[in-house]
């Protein structure tokens, strides 16, 4: 029912920057609105091992709104995550579908299915969201991941089939998109594989039968890419 949507998980937490956050995203609501503030978020280790900020300086404008057309190009570990994103809710009622319901990962596709509508952007580089890394139960554990790979497959099958990539005109953001298809598809790919069974195998080929059925043009750049 508000505005803006944001997602914080369960076992996150949100930093000091929080009161900042908000005096940021009111004074961009007072100037027009924003489709989607962007801001870092900082991995947070168990061990204490390995913290480390996400952040956008090398590739967004800093404190300013901007269109897709100012953006550069992202590094492989850039990706706009629910972590880092915040929409305005409208933006987002404007999904063709629903997010599928007891399923893992569906926060790629619930950002995924809302880029495409998003137009006015602001990135704000504060480190706002604290995600904690390394319980056992952990969705994004290795042992979890390869025991839900297939609920994986089907948020890549469900983010490549939300638009055909020839029907985004916006050329900075078709190449975001890719970006973040790229590295779904090899992450869908890398745990399907390491399950090393029959069942892995026939689910990855559906994917790719899908894929094909929806855009024969893309779904073979991304199956004959290096991933």
């Amino acid at each position: 029912t508000g505005l803006y949507f944001k997602v914080v998980d369960s076992d996150d937490t949100m930093s000091a920057d929080f009161i900042p956050f908000l005096d940021t995203l009111e004074q961009g609501h007072n100037q027009g609105g924003v489709d989607l503030l962007l801001t870092n978020y900082y991995y947070v280790h168990t061990d204490g091992v390995g913290d480390r900020s996400i952040n956008y300086k090398s590739s967004l404008p800093v404190n300013r709104f901007f269109t897709w057309s100012e953006t550069k190009p992202f590094q492989v570990h850039q990706l706009m995550t629910i972590h880092s994103c915040t929409f305005r809710t409208e933006v987002m009622r404007q999904w063709a579908d629903e997010l599928p319901k007891h399923v893992f990962y569906e926060d790629n596709l619930m950002v995924y299915q809302t880029l495409p509508h998003v137009q006015k952007l602001y990135y704000s580089p504060i480190d706002l969201y604290r995600y904690w890394i390394g319980r056992p139960d952990q969705s994004v554990q290795k042992a979890v991941m390869l025991k839900r790979y297939h609920h994986q497959l089907l948020v890549t099958e469900r983010c490549f089939t939300a638009c055909h990539l020839d029907e985004i005109t916006d050329k900075r953001l078709h190449r975001y998109l890719r970006h973040e298809l790229f590295t779904m598809f090899a992450i869908g790919i890398l745990y399907a594989r390491l399950n090393k069974t029959d069942e892995a195998d026939a689910r990855l080929q559906q994917m790719w039968d899908t894929c094909r059925a929806f855009d024969p043009k893309w779904a073979k750049h991304f199956r004959n890419s290096a991933l």
